[in-house]
């Protein structure tokens, strides 16, 4: 019988078999985690068989449950196995993505079923998403979320307006965005990694709070100060503009 392979410190590699019997995934997936390089590569290799790094249940263990728990995409995942390689708390950095992205029970559309379960046809859903008002979260892939602002789209389309009259929104996102981000990394910026996630964390909930709140307040007030729904808006502005 052929002596087993180790790890250098001693620990005996996997056979594909064994890696799937101790994980729970089959052969496809190991190795389409070997391809996205959420795991390595086997670290022995002849003609007919590989052996795997025993570390690697571990790590597809990881794979699942995160996949589980917050159904994050394999390349947050990855981007979380790097930190957590480098000693780095992963909970919080969890946590902040499920913060800032939330959870789906819901599987991805492709861009035909999008279609389909909007009634957007593909060149209306390009244009809204140029304009920075249909934002999926992964090309090429559509969530729950997007499919009720798509189908919001659509009513919108079907009332005569179009992309031209909201391309106000996607702009001023962009703007407020990039403030945002501006504001977050001027109170992060010296601060080590596992404070910058924690304080990324809470600003993230503050300023989703703060955002509504501004944005809601300052449309119901603007509504609120004429003196009937058919005023003529421009003169409001002009009034404004004198205040300044």
């Amino acid at each position: 019988m052929a002596p087993k392979r180790c790890t250098k410190d001693g620990r005996p590699l996997l056979k594909m078999k064994e890696l799937m019997e101790q994980s729970g995934v089959p052969k496809a997936t190991v190795l389409h985690y070997i391809n996205e390089g959420l795991l390595p590569q086997p670290e022995e290799k002849s003609r007919n068989m590989a052996w795997y790094n025993p570390d690697s249940v571990e790590k597809i263990l990881f794979i699942k449950s995160v996949q589980a728990r917050y159904r994050l995409p394999l390349s947050s995942i990855k981007g979380l196995m790097r930190d957590r390689d480098k000693g780095r708390c992963t909970e919080t950095l969890v946590e902040l993505h499920d913060s800032l992205f939330g959870r789906s029970d819901s599987r991805d559309l492709s861009l035909k079923e999008f279609c389909k379960a909007s009634g957007l046809d593909p060149a209306a859903v390009e244009t809204w998403m140029n304009i920075g008002i249909l934002i999926p979260k992964q090309k090429g892939k559509f969530d729950s979320e997007d499919l009720s602002i798509a189908r919001l789209l659509k009513q919108v389309e079907e009332s005569g307006s179009g992309p031209d009259d909201l391309a106000f929104y996607g702009e001023i996102a962009s703007e407020l965005s990039r403030r945002e981000i501006a504001y977050r990394q001027k109170l992060t910026r010296d601060l080590p990694f596992d404070k910058d996630a924690a304080l990324t964390l809470a600003l993230s909930r503050n300023v989703r709070v703060l955002r509504g709140y501004v944005m809601d307040r300052a449309f119901q007030l603007r509504l609120l100060s004429h003196k009937g729904l058919k005023d003529d808006l421009s003169a409001a502005e002009d009034e404004d503009a004198g205040k300044k």
